[in-house]
């Protein structure tokens, strides 16, 4: 007895299209080349440290003093881009374990988010 046909056939795949998996990688590439030519590997060492003893939202404040007096405000554009993504996933990750949405702006009347006090101290737009 023969397979009954699919119920949906998905559209052929058009052999130009890329899919993500080869984005991830073309950024991982693109990532170890901005910090190999433009980053010490002991300084992003120091600063990937210093986001993973970021747990709770109260170790925010001792963490934006670090961050203002590291080197990171006067890194090359793109590690600073860098540095922000490493920061809003641990944001991110933050926000989840208290119970919140992941992305959250704030509004007018509440104070800024780690996020976005770390992208003025950083001046990534």
């Amino acid at each position: 007895m023969a397979a009954a046909a699919p119920l949906f056939k998905a559209p052929p795949r058009d052999p130009n299209e890329r899919s993500m998996a080869t984005y991830r990688a073309a950024r991982r590439q693109w990532a170890a080349e901005v910090l190999e030519q433009h980053a010490s590997p002991d300084d992003w060492a120091a600063f990937k440290a210093a986001v993973r003893t970021l747990r709770t939202s109260k170790q925010a404040g001792a963490f934006l003093d670090w961050l203002r007096a590291s080197w990171l405000p006067a890194a090359h554009p793109d590690v600073r881009a860098l540095a922000l993504r490493e920061i809003a996933h641990c944001a991110d990750a933050i926000r989840v374990e208290q119970g919140h949405e992941p992305l959250a702006d704030p509004l007018p009347h509440e104070p800024a988010s780690l996020f976005i006090r770390c992208r003025d101290i950083l001046r990534v737009r």
